[in-house]
């Protein structure tokens, strides 16, 4: 649940005092619903507070999902020959997928990161050094896949695997809109949202009826904040477009990102008109899967 919080609390009622205190003839009755409803909260709010987040009214709690394992060894006497992008142990790809909220990236450090145990009890060694290499967001942030590994192979004879443990995760928070104005050349300079970015490219697509393809760049991490784009001629009549993708390299605070736009027709000058998120919040996810290793249902 989101990191950021405010609690409130309220009593009401008249102060019970020397004055006004009950003489005998109301007594509250407490009904054996009335202690489990009580006991229920009280529940609750101790949950909140050792996960230190706050309880959201209405906030479901994203699905979690097991879509991909991978095992690999290498042949023996050749322990360091393998195919490129593949080392020894195993690789189960943890899918999340959120409920109304959308997804900007998964956290640089994770506390409780998930933990692969085989069938038998054997827990696997986790990898060394975490870090969100091989993670990937969806376009439209509602997905995340997120590989947990460990270097060491599951004993013979196992059928399935245990993943336990927690991911946090990057939300969005605070939806706004900017409108900005474009001259659609290679080097423009200009923001949207909150993010500074430059055309890095301009071109034709020549494998379509002539559409305009823009890319944006940004060093900002503020690009990732962006929920939608559309862009409007001089006339404020929009113009046709879609996403042809985004990107993302660096590590840390340096960073390069990168979105791709079709445009219809072949525009010059263009508006800008950008749904984006003020800020950004923590959402842990607990993670408690099981596969076989047949993935099958």
């Amino acid at each position: 649940m989101p990191k950021e919080h405010e609690r409130h609390s309220r009593f009401t009622g008249k102060r019970t005092g020397p004055g006004n205190r009950a003489k005998g003839k109301h007594k509250m009755k407490t009904t054996q619903a009335d202690v489990k409803k009580i006991y229920s909260a009280l529940l609750g709010i101790a949950a909140a507070s050792a996960c230190g987040s706050s309880m959201v009214v209405g906030q479901e709690t994203p699905k979690v999902s097991v879509t991909g394992i991978s095992i690999n060894r290498s042949i023996p006497g050749m322990e360091e020959e393998l195919p490129m992008g593949k080392s020894t142990g195993v690789e189960v790809t943890v899918g999340i997928q959120s409920d109304g909220q959308r997804i900007v990236a998964v956290a640089d450090e994770q506390k409780k990161l998930p933990a692969i145990t085989a069938d038998g009890g054997k827990k696997l060694e986790a990898e060394e050094h975490w870090s969100t290499f091989g993670t990937e967001i969806s376009d439209d942030g509602k997905v995340v896949w997120i590989p947990v590994k460990s270097s060491e192979l599951p004993p013979s004879g196992t059928t399935s695997l245990k993943i336990a443990g927690e991911i946090t995760l990057i939300v969005g928070s605070e939806p706004a809109e900017s409108d900005h104005e474009f001259a659609l050349a290679q080097g423009t300079k200009g923001k949207l949202g909150k993010a500074e970015v430059e055309i890095e490219d301009v071109s034709k697509n020549e494998f379509g009826d002539g559409e305009t393809i823009v890319s944006f760049a940004s060093k900002s991490k503020d690009f990732s904040l962006i929920q939608e784009i559309k862009f409007l001629d001089a006339n404020g009549n929009e113009i046709e477009s879609s996403s042809m993708g985004t990107s993302s390299y660096g590590f840390g605070d340096d960073m390069n990102y990168s979105r791709s736009f079709s445009l219809a027709g072949d525009p010059k000058q263009v508006k800008v008109h950008v749904s984006y998120f003020g800020k950004t919040l923590e959402l842990k996810v607990p993670i408690d899967a099981e596969v076989t290793l047949g993935l099958g249902d």
